[in-house]
């Protein structure tokens, strides 16, 4: 990989960042909206899973079309990249969602779901947590400002995004599948 590809490929990282910033805010919007409508949960997973295979599909296209190899820190490195930049959009968007759209509609709905019967036959069984407890803790999260919990959500997504670009340079990284005097 010559310099220039890697500038490259550095450069195009932003622009795919764009595009799965944008499917994890669907993600997060399908998270929010379950309480309304269950089914779309699997929505919700199934994007997100869906953003981690874009970027391994994209980056192998990429790689196959324009490279005879990519290394694997360079495939994490760009795969980082990505995933940092989704974390950017990801944490503008929820900024805000909980900023000017939420209005204790996440909190309240978790209280709820903390208050039915099957949830709390459910934790008897399970942990030595009390609803109460829970209750009390969302109480206190609830408080928090909206940079607050975008922030929380970024330093989160910034951890995952580290994992996730290992497992995607994993899958990315190798030489291309066709040489390049047939492509």
């Amino acid at each position: 990989m010559t310099l220039e590809q890697y500038k490259e490929l550095k450069s195009k990282a932003s622009f795919e960042g764009f595009y799965v910033g944008l499917l994890w805010l669907f993600s997060f919007a399908a998270f929010v909206m379950q309480f309304s409508i269950p089914n779309l949960s699997l929505i919700s997973m199934g994007s997100a899973a869906v953003s981690v295979v874009l970027v391994i599909v994209r980056l192998r296209r990429h790689r196959n079309e324009h490279l005879d190899e990519l290394p694997y820190f360079k495939a994490f490195m760009y795969s980082l990249l990505v995933f940092f930049y989704a974390s950017l959009v990801m944490a503008l968007g929820q900024w805000l969602y909980f900023q000017y759209i939420d209005q204790g509609f996440l909190m309240q709905s978790y209280i709820k779901q903390l208050e039915s019967p099957e949830f709390k036959e459910l934790m008897k069984g399970v942990s030595d947590l009390k609803p109460e407890d829970v209750k009390l803790m969302l109480e206190e999260v609830g408080e928090l400002r909206a940079i607050d919990i975008a922030m929380q959500f970024l330093s989160t997504n910034i951890v995952i995004s580290v994992v996730l670009s290992m497992i995607t340079a994993f899958f990315s990284a190798g030489k291309a599948t066709l040489p390049l005097a047939k492509r």
